[in-house]
């Protein structure tokens, strides 16, 4: 009896283990299928807690806490008494994006198992990240002298170069009494990073200026030379198609103060543009121009069939904070272009245009790949045959494992099909009008997306000569009735769906390739300039290099080389040099293309190049 009683409890005992277990399983599947697009438990941005929400909603919660925060005080303790400082007189800046995109990362990378570990023991262990922020420091300094009266009454005035007339003059500065402004910046970059109002020390003692009269001397050369330099600020689409606003510093000399700043212990004086002007100027000028509004697409099932509402467009709109920023830290830096001007590039944000259903029953959720290319410059019949073109290729579908021809998507190019005449290359070097110039146009940007998006490509071709428009070497792409051809395959496990978006106004055309991201990871090098090839020299190489690492380890590199013919040598046609246009910059980036078919891995030099 004893033994049939032990035996019964180590029965009991087991099935309690047993339904425990269960438990504990079931309860980790329901927690990861709800954390799937939701943060992870105890997560914190300072003292919010956003664990368990969805970005938007944790978005939300940070703005209204900030609200909050901006309205509260800062104690400054000094020796001479407590003082405060509300938050919106400081008008501090925190980039939220960022720390979201940060906290979402954890426990949502590409191995699963990891993440089914971070999710699990979230509810156990909080992790706090903190909000980069930004202010004006000299401001602030300010502002803590003019609330403390002892500051306020005996300020240490530091050497300071003002403008009189059209002429900037240096004045000496007088002791006083002062405190470690540098110190004090820290501490509130401390309390905003954090979001806990602790006081700011505040040690009052006497003090020499930090600005000597030599250092004012320098701070007016420096000034001198700013206004006879430009300042050129660049905006870079995708790393290599840009725009460009100047500001001449000579017509605007009252726009330049002067700023201290903390340089390896000691001080320094340099001139800078006030920042108010700036940003009236951002705002009227350039952020208008900038900004285009995020839209995404929704997929729908109709009788089986993906069904596409809407068209993605990636949303951009200046940081003009950060912006400016960018623009006085060139000035200090003394960041020069080849023309002896300031070089400075625009801070954009750039808001990825997306599915905005991905839990969709097709499994199309993620942006693969996004390629551009600028046709600025482009006769109307052109501009005409690139928008034509482009809707053949709209909300195309392809199948894991199928094959892409463009060619055969494009099908008949001529008057029957409503395409203009404009130029074409023939026999590879000279050019003359046939139905469908342009078409090239539309064939590589296909391909730059392809290529980011790591697919494997089967055919691909390039120009016989470099064309101004598919700047940098070797991004372009030649199709022709009868070959080249573009050809790619969708060596995904999931369907690939291929969306285009012609935008006249900025004279870019965009393709998208949605998916599901199988975690394959790429990497670009080029372009790399081979030199002159040929006993004439009659051509040049450009060579890429892509680097692909897919999910399994397995990694694929490809070498991809593009000749040219030398443009001396082109007839009737001579490519713009992107470098010497008016409008156009060339930004070396990590790209890639190829001339040659991938499967035969021979060099191709293509003579019948049709559509540039």
């Amino acid at each position: 009896m004893r033994y049939q009683k032990n035996s019964s409890s180590r029965k009991n005992i087991f099935a309690a283990c047993f339904l425990l277990l269960g438990w504990l399983i079931v309860a980790a599947a329901i927690n990861n299928v709800y954390l799937i697009e939701r943060l992870v438990w105890n997560s914190k941005i300072g003292p919010v807690d956003i664990g368990g929400k969805t970005i938007s909603e944790a978005r939300t919660m940070i703005n209204n806490y900030m609200k909050e925060f901006k309205s509260h005080a800062v104690i400054l303790r000094s020796n001479e008494g407590n003082y405060n400082i509300i938050n919106k007189e400081i008008q501090p800046q925190f980039d939220i994006d960022a720390v979201l995109r940060d906290a979402y990362e954890i426990g949502h990378k590409q191995n699963f198992i990891d993440n089914q570990k971070v999710r699990i023991f979230s509810m156990l262990k909080t992790t706090t990240l903190y909000l980069e922020n930004w202010f004006d420091e000299a401001s602030f300094v300010l502002t803590i002298i003019d609330r403390i009266p002892k500051l306020r009454h005996n300020k240490v005035l530091d050497a300071s170069v003002v403008l009189s007339g059209k002429e900037f003059i240096a004045i000496p500065g007088q002791d006083g009494y002062g405190f470690n402004d540098e110190a004090a910046v820290e501490q509130y970059h401390n309390i905003l990073a954090t979001l806990k109002p602790e006081p700011i020390v505040i040690n009052i003692a006497q003090k020499s200026p930090d600005i000597t009269l030599d250092m004012a001397q320098f701070a007016k050369r420096r000034a001198n030379q700013l206004v006879h330099r430009r300042l050129v600020m660049i905006y870079s689409y995708d790393g290599y198609n840009f725009d460009e606003w100047k500001i001449d510093n000579y017509e605007r000399r009252n726009w330049i103060e002067f700023r201290k700043i903390a340089e390896f212990g000691n001080y320094s004086l340099y001139p800078i543009l006030n920042s108010d002007k700036l940003r009236n100027d951002l705002n009227k000028r350039i952020a208008p121009y900038m900004y285009r509004a995020k839209e995404d697409i929704t997929i729908t099932n109709q009788d089986g069939k993906i069904h596409v509402e809407g068209v993605a467009k990636d949303g951009y709109y200046l940081d003009v904070p950060k912006t400016i920023i960018a623009i006085n830290n060139a000035i200090i830096a003394n960041e020069l272009d080849t023309s002896g001007h300031y070089a400075v590039p625009l801070v954009v944000a750039h808001l990825l245009g997306g599915v905005a259903n991905p839990n969709n029953e097709f499994g199309v959720s993620d942006v693969l790949a996004t390629g551009v290319t600028d046709f600025f410059g482009s006769p109307e019949n052109r501009k005409f045959n690139i928008n034509h073109a482009s809707q053949t290729f709209q909300n195309v579908v392809i199948e894991p494992g199928k094959k892409f021809s463009f060619l055969k998507q494009m099908g008949k190019v001529d008057s029957t099909t409503g395409y203009e005449k404009e130029l074409v290359i023939v026999n590879g070097d000279s050019t003359e009008p046939q139905y469908g110039g342009g078409m090239c146009q539309v064939s590589s940007t296909l391909f730059r997306t392809v290529f980011f998006a790591g697919l494997k490509i089967l055919k691909r071709a390039n120009h016989s000569f470099e064309v101004k428009y598919y700047l940098p070497s070797g991004l372009d792409a030649t199709v022709a009735d009868f070959g080249p051809d573009l050809v790619f395959e969708n060596d995904t496990k999931n369907i690939v769906l291929m969306q285009n978006l012609v935008d006249l106004k900025r004279t870019k055309m965009y393709f998208k390739l949605f998916g599901k991201n199988d975690g394959r990871r790429l990497r670009f090098d080029g372009p790399i300039q081979d030199g002159p090839v040929g006993e004439k020299n009659e051509h040049y190489r450009v060579t890429w290099y892509r680097y692909v690492e897919f999910a399994d380890g397995n990694e694929k590199n490809d070498k991809f080389i593009s000749v040219y013919r030398n443009k001396d040598l082109v007839k009737k046609h001579q490519p713009e040099n992107l470098l010497e246009k008016k409008d156009s910059i060339f930004v070396p980036v990590s790209l890639d293309t190829t001339i040659f078919n991938i499967k035969s891995a021979s060099p191709v030099d293509s003579t019948n190049n049709p559509h540039p």
